[in-house]
């Protein structure tokens, strides 16, 4: 009961295979990192509104809204926030870890490529 007070309902739970951590989002948008099998507290943050979902990449975690999408390091920080016309009713994301893009996705009639690297459209 407690997690759902400070962060609302979870809207995402994900795996960073690369640092061995639970991410969780929450509804009210707050993010939190765990570790080791007790799953103690890492790091929490505000990520933007509701979290639809995460994604941890190579240079930290991202996290989607219905309009913007964040990239944080996985102490917090925020590195870059990216946001579009185009951007309504988000809800989903890809990428390939071999590529700097990321595809979003939601209920339009648009999927937006977005290049981290470039921090542009492609």
């Amino acid at each position: 009961s407690e997690l759902v007070e400070h962060q609302g309902w979870v809207s995402d739970v994900v795996f960073d295979n690369q640092q061995e951590l639970v991410w969780v989002a929450g509804q009210k948008g707050c993010v939190t990192s765990y570790y080791s099998c007790g799953l103690q507290l890492y790091t929490k943050f505000f990520a933007n509104e509701e979290v639809k979902q995460l994604l941890p990449i190579e240079t930290g975690i991202l996290s989607l809204s219905s309009t913007k999408l964040n990239l944080h390091t996985r102490q917090g920080l925020s590195q870059h926030s990216f946001t579009s016309p185009s951007m309504r009713e988000m809800c989903c994301m890809c990428a390939s870890p071999l590529s700097p893009e990321v595809l979003l996705g939601g209920h339009n009639s648009t999927v937006t490529k977005y290049d981290l690297s470039k921090q542009s459209v492609v």
